[in-house]
C-alpha cells in the first residue's frame, strides 16, 4: 500500500502545477483582458505563491525533510483560494468548474486533517 503522505505529496505537486497551467492557459489565450490586469496582479501573486508553496511542501513531504512542515500552510492557502473563488463560478453558472472546486475542497480538507495529525 502506498503511504498516505506520498499520496498527499503527489496531490500537492499536481495541484500546484495545475494552478500554473490553468493561469498560463488563461493568460496565453487572452482570457484575462488587459483592462483587468490591474486588479488581477495581486490575485495572480496569491495564486502563484500558493502554487509554489504546494509544490515545495509536496516535495518536502515526499522526501520527509523540514519543508514538509509547510504542507498545512500550503493546503490552507489552497482551501482559502477555493472558497474565495467558488461564488464566481456559481454566478457564472460554470458547473464543471464548480464541481472541480467542490471536489478540491473536500480532498484538501481531508488532506489537511491527515497532515496535521501526522506531522
Amino acid at each position: 500500500m502506498f503511504p498516505i503522505k506520498k499520496i498527499i505529496s503527489i496531490y500537492c505537486v499536481l495541484t500546484g502545477t495545475s494552478i500554473f497551467v490553468f493561469w498560463a492557459i488563461l493568460l496565453i489565450s487572452n482570457q484575462v483582458p488587459a483592462s483587468e490586469w490591474q486588479g488581477t496582479y495581486f490575485h495572480l501573486t496569491a495564486e502563484f505563491s500558493t502554487a509554489i508553496l504546494l509544490i515545495t511542501s509536496g516535495i518536502g513531504l515526499w522526501l520527509n525533510n523540514w519543508v514538509r512542515k509547510l504542507t498545512p500552510i500550503s493546503l490552507g492557502m489552497l482551501l482559502y483560494a477555493n472558497i474565495n473563488v467558488i461564488g464566481q463560478y456559481i454566478d457564472q453558472e460554470n458547473y464543471s468548474m464548480l464541481t472541480t472546486i467542490i471536489i478540491t475542497i473536500i480532498i484538501t480538507v481531508i488532506a489537511i486533517g491527515i497532515v496535521v495529525k501526522r506531522i
